[in-house]
């Protein structure tokens, strides 16, 4: 609505003050019209929807890179409910098991539900459990605090 009536106003402006012949009227308006027409479009609160979207977005990435930590939650995704104890989670990477058992389940916050880490193989000394190659280790990079079981890469 602001360029409606800007437009009005400069020809005005330009036939009370003689700007000159119609030619260069011709010339200086448009250059003066269109500067004008473009700051005021800039300045439109067209930007806000954009804004409200990052908003949204930065929310949804928030909430993609967050789990719950609560034990409910990981027994729903895996859909294993003998699980009660949750030994570490940082909302991206949990351990969890049985109580008074060896059974250890690590997971991973794929950003919309927990899921397990599959394994690369079996240790082969002492007790079997499920293990990891240096470079799936590399490429997921587990935080410290997670104890990850590491295959002997010579075996496979």
């Amino acid at each position: 609505m602001k360029a409606h009536i800007l437009l009005p106003l400069v020809a005005v402006a330009c036939a009370v003050s003689a700007c000159g012949t119609p030619t260069d009227d011709v010339a200086q308006t448009p250059a003066t019209t269109v500067i004008r027409v473009t700051e005021y479009v800039q300045e439109t609160p067209m930007s806000e929807p954009a804004k409200t979207a990052e908003t949204a977005q930065e929310a949804t990435q928030a909430k993609l890179q967050s789990g719950p930590c609560d034990i409910a939650s990981i027994r729903t995704d895996l859909g294993v409910q003998e699980l009660d104890n949750v030994s570490y989670c940082d909302g991206m990477w949990a351990m969890v098991g049985k109580t008074r058992t060896d059974w250890i389940v690590r997971v991973l916050w794929d950003g919309s539900r927990w899921a397990k880490v599959p394994f690369d193989g079996e240790t082969k000394h002492g007790m079997t459990q499920g293990c990891y190659l240096p470079g799936t280790l590399a490429r997921l990079n587990p935080p410290d605090e997670l104890t990850m079981p590491k295959c002997d890469p010579n075996n496979y």
